[in-house]
Order: C-alpha cells, then sequence, then structure tokens
C-alpha cells in the first residue's frame, strides 16, 4: 500500500530521545517499545565487539577478500573534482576537531528529530530517506516526488550521478534544503580506522548542527557487516536516515525505511541503533552524504 505525508507515523521527539537513552544506559537491550511500537532495534554486536571483530577480519583477510568482492560485483564511482576535495577536506578536519573537543565533555549523545516512513516500493529507500530527512526539516516532499527528482529507477537510487561527479541525494537535499551543506563522503571498499573515525566524527559534526545524514550502505550476501535485521542471504543496497549519535559517535541510531515490508524484512525495527564501525563498513565502496 502506498503511504504519503499525511499518513507519516508520528512517534514525535520524546519516542526518539527515549530510543537514544536506551542504548545509552542499556545497550544490551534488544529493544524500546513506546506507543508506537518497537523503535530501538539492537544491534548483534556492541561496539567494542565490533571493533574487535573488524580487527580480526584486517588481519586474517576477510577484510580484504569483502573489499575485493564489493569492487568486482558493484565498484562505485567516486570521482570528483579539485573543488569538491577541498570543501569535504576542510569539513572533515573541522569535524574531527569538534569531536576531540566533544570527547572532553559531559555531552556523548545528540539526537535530532525524524519521523519514520516505510518505502512504497521495494526500490524506494532513497525517496524514503530523502522524504523523512526534508519533512523532519519541515519541507517535505512525498516519496513519489523524491523518486522523480532523484532519478529512481527499479534498480534503485544511485549512489553517484552518470560519471561519478555529484551525488543525486546530495542534489536533491540541497535543493529542497536551500543549502549547501551536504557534501558526498565515499567510503572505501574496506574502510580503514581513519575512515571509520572520520564518519563517527561527520556523525557528530551534523547531528550537533542539526543536519541529518544520509547513508548508502553495500551489504554483501554473508557478511555480518549489515544493519539490524537485515537477511544475509542476499546482497543489499540500502539508503537509510541517520538522526542521532551516542557514545561520542561511536554509536549510529538510524531510521530504517524496510521495516515491515516483507521478503525478509519483517523483524526490522523502524528505529535502531548499531555501533558505527559496523555501518561505516557496510556502507564501503559507496557512503554516506553530511
Amino acid at each position: 500500500m502506498r503511504k504519503n505525508v499525511s499518513t507519516l507515523r508520528r512517534a514525535g521527539v520524546l519516542a526518539v530521545i527515549s530510543a537514544a537513552l536506551v542504548a545509552l544506559v542499556a545497550p544490551g537491550s534488544a529493544s524500546a517499545t513506546g506507543e508506537d511500537g518497537d523503535f530501538a532495534g539492537a544491534p548483534a554486536l556492541s561496539a567494542e565487539a565490533a571493533w574487535a571483530q573488524y580487527e580480526l577480519d584486517s588481519k586474517n583477510g576477510r577484510g580484504a577478500e569483502l573489499a575485493k568482492l564489493k569492487k568486482s560485483e558493484s565498484p562505485a564511482n567516486n570521482r570528483t573534482d579539485a573543488a569538491t576535495r577541498s570543501r569535504v577536506a576542510a569539513k572533515d578536519k573541522a569535524a574531527l576537531a569538534h569531536l576531540e573537543e566533544k570527547k572532553g565533555s559531559f555531552s556523548a549523545l545528540g539526537v535530532l528529530t525524524l519521523w519514520w516512513q516505510q518505502q512504497e516500493t521495494d526500490f524506494w529507500c532513497g525517496p524514503a530517506t530523502v522524504s523523512m530527512i526534508t519533512n523532519a526539516r519541515g519541507v517535505g516532499m512525498g516519496q513519489d516526488e523524491a523518486a522523480r527528482q532523484l532519478g529512481t529507477t527499479v534498480d534503485g537510487t544511485p549512489w553517484s550521478s552518470w560519471g561519478g561527479l555529484g551525488s543525486p541525494v546530495r542534489s536533491v537535499l540541497n535543493s529542497r534544503l536551500n543549502t549547501g551543506w551536504y557534501e558526498v563522503k565515499p567510503l572505501s571498499s574496506w574502510p580503514t580506522g581513519s575512515e571509520i573515525r572520520t564518519y563517527e566524527a561527520n556523525l557528530v559534526y551534523n547531528i550537533d548542527r542539526g543536519w541529518h545524514l544520509a547513508g548508502n550502505v553495500y551489504e554483501v550476501k554473508g557478511s555480518q557487516y549489515r544493519l539490524n535485521g537485515h537477511p544475509s542471504d542476499r546482497t543489499i543496497w540500502h539508503w537509510v536516515p541517520m538522526y542521532a549519535y551516542d557514545h561520542s559517535g561511536e554509536t549510529t541510531y538510524y531510521a530504517d525505511p524496510a521495516s515491515g515490508t516483507g521478503n525478509g524484512f519483517q523483524s526490522v525495527a523502524q528505529y535502531n541503533y548499531i555501533s558505527s564501525l559496523t555501518i561505516a563498513v557496510a556502507m564501503g565502496e559507496r557512503g554516506y552524504i553530511a
């Protein structure tokens, strides 16, 4: 059944804040339940366990195997110009400095309002992500309009524009929100520790300044680096909006538009938290918009 803006789930800011506090108080809990149902799907691995697994996979060659598979199966075109690289580098530097300052304070948590939407077709996760972010900013667009502007097809919403210069999601968000804030942040097929820390920094930096992020995950069949509850019997490309962080960026909160869509996604929660390392590795060979 198709949905429009008038049928958005209104969990509201209190539910979102409550979901974030679940990880702060009880990170091992399976879910938090509010009036709108489950809204805090929990990860399989804690941040500490995820880092231990990442270091092991980096040493035993599994990370290299995953990277090779991603590059051979669906390589990203991340060609950029010098001006874009300069802007991204400057923003990354500011984000890393902000994170260092943040770690010296008592404020380890940041939350933005976001109202979950279910994607209206199997391939409209990109339009749903853009619709959620723009609606949270008060200048929303329906998924059908977002799909037209993004150029979404039955193959989904592309990570990069034709030729590799630019991103449809970045372009539509900047246009709709009347800003130049958003940049494309590509990640290596097996993200380095530095890239993961930079993602954590950008997560904190954006949320603290009132900007949601959009992440494009590339989940390889059989890999454990995937979003909460996603089936592992297939390779999945998927867009999600990020709306909060905890533990100074080591935990990412996102809404999953695939929740309840069937075909293996029945148990996926609407709102989720996950180690930032896990989602960063899942975004490898794609990236995020921040």
